[in-house]
């Protein structure tokens, strides 16, 4: 039989299967998530701290401009997330089981 490798570099590789790329995305995604949600929440924490009067001025038009950005972007998010079956919004913060895990 012939030998299936392929040569990257000077690295030889075995193919990966399916399953083996699948269960790399997987992989990515748990170490990703939790980091990436930190830094959205810490990021929102400090914008919202811009909305504190007592600190600073600001007009009603400039909060609605804010507002709306976070309504798009909300909307977009919901849209990328919900698009995909097998992840749902509602859950982020838990982790369901897969075949893979």
């Amino acid at each position: 039989m012939v030998n299936q490798q392929k040569i990257r570099g000077s690295q030889m590789t075995t193919p990966k299967t399916q399953a083996e790329k699948d269960q790399h995305k997987r992989d990515r995604f748990k170490a990703l998530r939790l980091p990436r949600v930190q830094a959205v929440v810490y990021r929102h924490r400090q914008l919202q701290n811009l909305a504190n009067q007592s600190n600073y001025k600001f007009t009603e038009d400039e909060a609605k401009q804010v507002v709306r950005l976070y309504e798009l972007m909300l909307e977009e998010a919901k849209e990328a997330w919900l698009e995909v079956d097998s992840y749902n919004l509602k859950k982020l913060l838990t982790y369901d089981q897969t075949e893979l895990d």
